[in-house]
């Protein structure tokens, strides 16, 4: 059957068109980023994103309350465990008070002391928010929770003018959480404590008076009663962020697409994690994604019609998120060989062995700095911060058992037997964490529970005989030191008083640094040596430094003591089980330091993994000009026979060419 030549341009011009409106429709789903333009090119999936986006919105606002309540609830929290505080100094003046041998000055001097404490409880009492309303006055936020009238007498001057009701937060589907904690009985207390530190300041008087001890009596039994009050509402917090905490955990693995927090469901987005979905197949590259899956195409059909060197396009950026590879807005530079040169041979891709044509990930890429998958380092910092997060997160969970439950046995001593399973339990796992630290956080976090990043764990530690007073005092002197580490032998250092303590430090850490032992000052200005906590048992307590008789010995180098700081979860923490009331609130001030020492460390990693996270997304993969180069020459070369095989694989590069332009390329 024989093909006319007017039949052939007919279907040419067909197909032609054809491609035209899907380049123009894909380069429009391209630049918008959105596979949806309207609602009518997929009704269904149209229908069924509204209904996620409007789930979406929901837990949006339910994770939204969460964060907003757990930073209320946090900051209610540190407000009480510093009335805690006051209320356990407080005690200890009133028992001291309580002793007979005190002389009326000696008393009135401890009502000085009550009273900077009993002001600053009525102060904390009545703390404000950044927005103004008052946290411990219930649902009247804008009245003071406790009044004072200075013209009342005394036991009558304080009033509590809030109320007890919850202010209720809509977490979840149903569920609602307290965002507020009253404190009513604080005014009764702050009046009972100025009864007695009226008494104390009654010239001449004496603890010894039957009146006066019965009111001091009666005002630490209140205190008492108060302070577990006041812990049990902290342990009642901790709960309350525990819960928080699980719901958002739920909530963020009940969204409709995993996605960074803040970004919503409202459109429907390339399928293949953004990927450009216009596959141009040339096949004149071995069935290719498109010179860089596609972007290329527009330069490609500009160097056809304009028979002239391809420039750069700036297009919009594609971003693969399910791939290995990372584009940036920016598509080929494609240049067009002179007249008569002939493609090299390696650079056209044969047909028999024809494959995709990839921009690869080279030197210039990593020095744009882009999150390559192949970049070993950097993905061991992400997994070693999640490790880290993971572990202090078990961490939190522990210390907070222990602090709910010695709050408890504070405000409810007589069923404490019925928790020491579960606070063993506790202690028990702490103690187990606190031995895997290393293993389970990769080496990124020390003793001290400071994040250091992958591996880099280090041991501090102090040398006896090296501090400020003896870096800033004496004569001079020149030290040889002598580590395990360092095989190139002692290492000398001079001490000159004279140049101060920081130049002194500054020699030393310059000096020790080969051995990778570090020194910095801490926030008294004394000095504290660090070395990896991978060696530190080579270190310990061997190191040598021989001096000239000031402040090391002459001769043979002596063997110096080293102290190790102590760390952030002491032995007392998982060993000890408090059974009386003061070792509890002791045990209990113990956990709390520690809690304020994991979040800070939590802090840390969290703006860790933000940073990796920016730089990830940031991060773009810059196309080499050599892989240009060759695509634009195996394009080119494929080109070089005219016939209706080439014709059909560049078909899609030529869309919007008008017939005479084609003829006129033909030849």
């Amino acid at each position: 059957m024989r093909i006319a030549s007017t039949q052939y341009h007919t279907t040419m011009n067909t197909s032609l068109q054809m491609a035209s409106f899907k380049v123009e429709q894909l380069m429009q789903q391209i630049a918008t980023g959105e596979r949806l333009l309207v609602p009518s090119d997929d009704p269904i999936a149209s229908v069924r994103l509204g209904r996620l986006a409007r789930e979406q919105a929901a837990l949006d606002q339910y994770r939204d309350n969460i964060g907003a309540l757990g930073g209320r609830l946090r900051h209610s929290e540190v407000l009480l465990d510093s009335m805690s505080r006051d209320m356990l100094q407080m005690r200890d003046l009133q028992i001291w008070a309580a002793d007979g041998t005190n002389t009326s000055e000696d008393v009135r001097a401890i009502a000085t002391q009550l009273i900077s404490l009993r002001d600053s409880i009525f102060a904390t009492a009545n703390t404000r928010d950044q927005e103004g309303r008052y946290l411990f006055s219930g649902t009247a936020s804008n009245t003071a929770s406790i009044t004072h009238d200075p013209a009342a007498a005394p036991g009558a001057r304080y009033s509590f003018t809030g109320n007890t009701d919850l202010q209720q937060v809509v977490v979840g589907n149903g569920i609602t959480q307290a965002a507020n904690v009253p404190l009513d009985e604080m005014a009764a207390f702050l009046n009972q404590l100025d009864l007695t530190i009226q008494d104390f300041q009654t010239p001449g008087v004496t603890v010894n008076d039957p009146a006066v001890r019965a009111r001091l009596k009666a005002t630490t039994d209140l205190l008492d009663t108060t302070f577990n009050s006041v812990s049990s509402r902290i342990a009642r917090i901790g709960g309350a962020l525990t819960t928080l905490d699980s719901q958002d955990t739920s909530l963020a693995e009940r969204e409709p697409v995993q996605r960074p927090r803040r970004a919503r469901a409202g459109q429907a987005r390339l399928r293949r994690g953004r990927r450009a979905p216009c596959r141009l197949h040339h096949r004149a590259a071995g069935h290719a994604e498109g010179l860089r899956q596609g972007v290329g195409a527009f330069a490609v059909q500009r160097a056809l019609i304009d028979r002239s060197p391809m420039q750069v396009n700036t297009l919009p950026a594609l971003r693969s998120t399910g791939g290995n590879e990372r584009a940036s807005g920016t598509a080929l530079a494609i240049g067009r060989p002179a007249a008569g040169a002939t493609a090299p041979a390696a650079a056209v891709p044969g047909a028999a062995s024809a494959r995709p044509l990839r921009a690869t990930t080279g030197e210039a890429a990593k020095s744009a700095s882009a999150f390559s998958p192949w970049d070993g380092e950097r993905h061991g910092q992400v997994a070693a911060a999640q490790m880290a997060k993971a572990y202090l997160g078990q961490l939190s969970a522990g210390l907070h058992t222990l602090k709910s439950g010695y709050s408890e046995n504070l405000a409810d001593p007589a069923t404490a037997h019925q928790r020491e399973g579960e606070l063993a339990s506790a202690r028990q796992g702490l103690q187990t964490l606190w031995r895997q630290r290393a293993a389970a956080t990769s080496a990124a976090i020390d003793p001290q529970l400071q994040y250091q990043g992958h591996g880099a764990a280090r041991q501090a530690f102090r040398i006896r005989g090296i501090d400020a007073a003896a870096l800033s005092q004496g004569a001079r002197e020149v030290l040889s030191i002598g580590l395990p580490s360092n095989l190139a032998g002692p290492l000398t250092v001079t001490i000159d008083p004279e140049q101060g303590v920081n130049s002194n430090l500054r020699r030393l850490d310059h000096a020790l640094r080969t051995a990778d032992v570090r020194v910095h000052i801490d926030d008294r200005g004394e000095p504290v040596f660090s070395a990896p906590e991978a060696t530190w048992d080579k270190v310990q307590d061997r190191i040598t430094i021989k001096g000239e008789g000031h402040r090391f010995a002459d001769g043979v180098p002596q063997r110096v003591r080293t102290h190790t700081e102590a760390p952030a979860l002491p032995a007392a923490l998982y060993e000890q089980a408090p059974v009386e009331p003061h070792e509890i609130r002791g045990a209990l001030q113990r956990v709390i330091h520690a809690l304020d020492r994991v979040g800070f460390t939590q802090a840390q990693v969290a703006g860790a993994l933000a940073l990796a996270s920016a730089e990830a997304s940031a991060a773009s993969a810059e196309i080499p000009a050599e892989s240009v180069e060759r695509a634009a020459q195996a394009f080119l070369a494929r080109t070089q026979s005219m016939r209706f095989e080439t014709y059909a694989d560049v078909a899609p590069a030529l869309a919007g060419v008008n017939r005479a332009r084609v003829m006129a390329l033909l030849g």
